[in-house]
């Protein structure tokens, strides 16, 4: 006796139909809305801090240079005005000044602001004969702020706003 299986020959098509794709749709654009925002201030935070640590770079390096060339050593901004970059400047023995570097970082992104102490000086033994704080923020969607301050000792430290 013999057992024959028979399969139905109708065609079927494999696939997803309209209704279910319009529900991962939905779903998808659900997650979107809400990681979108969390995204950008993601974002808005990372670049914030990149600009907090080029300029704490900028300082130690000038920190630095003062200490290896014996000499004072100047971080200010351009014009009086952090927005348009800063300079970093070394007295010369005959007192005439030499520009080691220039930043023009925040030209190129305006949304960003930093205000307070418009220059930084650094003697020979790296000590900070001026000193004081900068406030880096970006407003107005994103209210956190960062505090970047440079204490006489010429150290300089970042700390941020909640």
């Amino acid at each position: 006796m013999k057992l024959f299986y028979s399969k139905n020959n109708k065609s079927s098509q494999a696939g997803f139909t309209l209704v279910e794709l319009l529900v991962v749709l939905a779903i998808v654009v659900l997650l979107m809305s809400y990681g979108l925002p969390s995204y950008q201030s993601f974002s808005a935070r990372q670049k914030l801090t990149s600009l907090t640590n080029e300029l704490i770079g900028d300082l130690n390096y000038a920190r630095v240079q003062a200490i290896s060339q014996g000499t004072k050593v100047t971080l200010s901004a351009v014009g009086g005005n952090w927005n348009d970059g800063w300079s970093i400047d070394q007295t010369l023995p005959d007192g005439s000044t030499q520009q080691i570097r220039v930043k023009q970082v925040l030209s190129s992104n305006p949304s960003y602001v930093v205000s307070g102490a418009p220059v930084f000086e650094y003697d020979s033994l790296g000590s900070a004969s001026i000193f004081g704080s900068l406030v880096i923020e970006k407003p107005p969607e994103y209210s956190a702020y960062i505090t970047l301050t440079v204490s006489p000792s010429g150290t300089a430290t970042s700390s941020r706003s909640l």
